[in-house]
């Protein structure tokens, strides 16, 4: 890169403010942007700590412990709209009761962490519940065919915010992501979107197929649905500043789900059937996380 030399000043020099500024002339650029400054030109330890982050905030949600000794349970539902169950220890007030403005020029970054696992039942059949969808398979010497279910089924996990109070009273979805609460597209079934699916989450139901095969049909003897074991579903959301004071934020979940096309057009729909071939399915939660960050718009 190109270098400006100067000559150090010496015992005698004259030192005025006009000397000094024509020192330094050559060191003015009037058009620094992000094609002539890289990070390495910034000496990040010494920029104060709100340069760029505003504020931060962790919050732990949830229930139980990392062994999984105790947990909680969300069940399916069966109504319209449907019942939504907030998960515990989730309505996080944020920076205490009062909320941060996301001004223009700034960001609001949201992070949910929970580890679950949905155990589907036992039994239910590839009909059941509405909507299902299965794989069928015919064999080259028999004319049975056999369906498998593929568990298109899921767990839908919502991030809402209050924007309202600080009295955490008035819960809404976040923006860009539908309620779940109204009828989808004339179904019959309450859902949304999958365009309107900011700030939402999902797991599956649970592993479905068969472990052995016989001249191309499935052993039904073998088939398996088994839940998905304990892991980790992450929600994220950014809002790009618009004038919003957000005093709150929770997560919520609902289910079962399922994709749905209708029209040409793609959503996720909420299975209300009320009866399973079997056991009827659940969610189960331990601990997890909420973060937060307000910071300047990069």
């Amino acid at each position: 890169m190109s270098r400006i030399t100067r000559q150090r000043l010496e015992a005698g020099d004259d030192i005025t403010a006009a000397s000094l500024n024509d020192r330094y002339d050559d060191y003015t650029q009037t058009d620094i942007n992000l094609d002539n400054v890289a990070d390495g030109a910034i000496d990040t330890a010494q920029m104060p700590s709100n340069a760029v982050l505003l504020y931060t905030q962790q919050d732990a949600i949830g229930t139980g412990d990392i062994t999984f000794a105790s947990y909680s349970t969300v069940n399916r539902t069966t109504a319209s709209p449907p019942a939504q169950v907030t998960i515990n220890n989730s309505e996080v007030a944020v920076n205490g009761s009062t909320g941060v403005t996301v001004s223009s020029g700034q960001v609001l970054r949201v992070y949910a962490s929970l580890t679950c696992r949905s155990v589907p039942g036992v039994g239910f059949s590839a009909h059941s519940p509405t909507n299902m969808g299965v794989l069928r398979f015919q064999g080259y010497s028999s004319s049975t065919v056999s369906e498998v279910s593929y568990a298109a089924h899921g767990w839908l996990f919502r991030l809402e915010w209050d924007i309202t109070s600080s009295a955490l009273t008035d819960w809404e979805a976040v923006p860009g992501q539908g309620p779940f609460d109204s009828e989808w597209r004339s179904t019959g079934f309450d859902g949304e979107d999958v365009s309107d699916l900011s700030g939402t989450g999902l797991i599956p139901l649970c592993w479905a197929g068969s472990t052995e095969w016989d001249d191309g049909n499935p052993n039904l003897l073998l088939r398996k649905y088994q839940n998905t074991g304990w892991r980790t579903v992450t929600v994220s959301f950014i809002r790009v500043g618009s004038g919003e004071t957000v005093y709150g934020v929770r997560l919520r979940c609902l289910g079962l789900v399922h994709p749905r096309n209708t029209a040409s057009v793609n959503g996720l729909i909420v299975d209300t059937t009320s009866t399973f071939n079997g056991a009827t399915p659940t969610l189960d939660y331990g601990p997890g996380n909420i973060a937060l960050m307000h910071m300047r718009e990069p």
